[in-house]
């Protein structure tokens, strides 16, 4: 395999490529005479259809072989043309980035496969943190084509997706939680990571950290930790460790923003009323009980009187913020708005 297959007498020589796979201390097949990087791939993976991933395992049994994806043939001499077998036809601007990287690393320097593995994850948080964009399915194929499994670390992702919250990348939130498989859980009106800070009082968690997402990918660990009173440093063992579910997060989160939908009709209307409280068609204050009445009403209602504020005039006042004024004020409302109309 290691030879350089020549072409038939009268034929142009095919072009060269260097064909290796991505194992465990990497693996080549030497120089492959072909028209394509594809065909001198088909060419290896014909001679040799299993490789195993180390030469230390490659008795046993259950030792996986490498897949059609494992394989990359480089192109000798010109461009430096690189054919990855399995590759997409296209691909997004991170996996560009790092695929770059991988295939022109080390040029200059020696070969180390932990500098080669820092300098991988290294290159996906700056992917991450440059806003980068993401493919869907980007963080698998990562994962496969890069060795992912000797450098995605011990939380194998977590820490990329704490900085794709951190830094906004949408792209790589989702690519992160289809590598995951898990929906984001969302707190306060953004996705929850581990090591994101969580005040709960009413589920009595006055501050504690997610410090884990449970197996059943529906729930979080979050940890409380005591304080120490002279140092103010937080003790190593936490003090409780609660287990919170999805649906919780859910209920909380749809009470907040209603609450932020309510907060916000309320400052608009409190602003309009006292904007126009002076005005001779309006001859009557916006007291405490006014505002607090409109508060009660559902959002339609709230809605409503929203639109009248904005319009200011343009339209009749509704019918229900009408009937908190004193007759007198009805009768005045009435006169403008037949002023308007005339």
């Amino acid at each position: 395999m290691g030879k350089t297959k020549k072409a038939p007498s009268g034929e142009s020589a095919s072009p060269r490529w260097i064909v290796t796979a991505n194992v465990v201390g990497g693996k080549s097949f030497g120089e492959i005479a072909a028209s394509d990087g594809a065909k001198a791939i088909e060419q290896v993976r014909s001679s040799e259809p299993t490789i195993a991933l180390c030469a230390k395992c490659a008795p046993k049994i259950e030792c996986p072989a490498v897949d059609d994806s494992s394989y990359v043939a480089r192109k000798v001499g010109g461009d430096g043309e690189v054919h990855r077998a399995g590759a997409p036809p296209t691909s997004s601007a991170a996996m560009v980035f790092l695929q770059h990287l991988w295939d022109n690393s080390q040029k200059a320097t020696g070969h180390s496969w932990t500098r080669l593995n820092t300098a991988m994850y290294r290159a996906v948080t700056l992917a991450i943190e440059a806003g980068l964009f993401f493919d869907i399915d980007d963080f698998d194929l990562i994962y496969k084509e890069f060795r992912g499994g000797y450098w995605f670390g011990e939380q194998n992702g977590e820490g990329w997706y704490g900085t794709a919250i951190e830094y906004s990348n949408e792209s790589a939130c989702l690519a992160l939680e289809k590598m995951f498989g898990r929906k984001p859980i969302v707190f306060d009106g953004r996705r929850i990571a581990v090591g994101t800070q969580i005040w709960w009082p009413e589920r009595e968690v006055p501050g504690g950290a997610v410090t884990s997402f449970k197996d059943d990918k529906e729930s979080v660990i979050v940890c409380t930790y005591a304080i120490d009173p002279v140092t103010s440093q937080r003790s190593q063992t936490p003090t409780r460790r609660i287990t919170i579910r999805r649906d919780e997060f859910v209920e909380r989160e749809k009470a907040r923003k209603g609450k932020v939908s309510l907060d916000n009709d309320m400052r608009a209307i409190r602003q309009c009323l006292l904007r126009i409280a002076g005005d001779r068609y309006f001859p009557t204050p916006v007291t405490a009980e006014m505002l607090s009445t409109i508060e009660k009403w559902p959002a339609g209602k709230r809605k409503s009187v929203r639109e009248w504020c904005a319009a200011y005039w343009s339209k009749p006042m509704p019918a229900h913020l009408k009937e908190l004024l004193p007759e007198t004020a009805q009768q005045a409302i009435d006169k403008r708005v037949a002023a308007a109309a005339a």
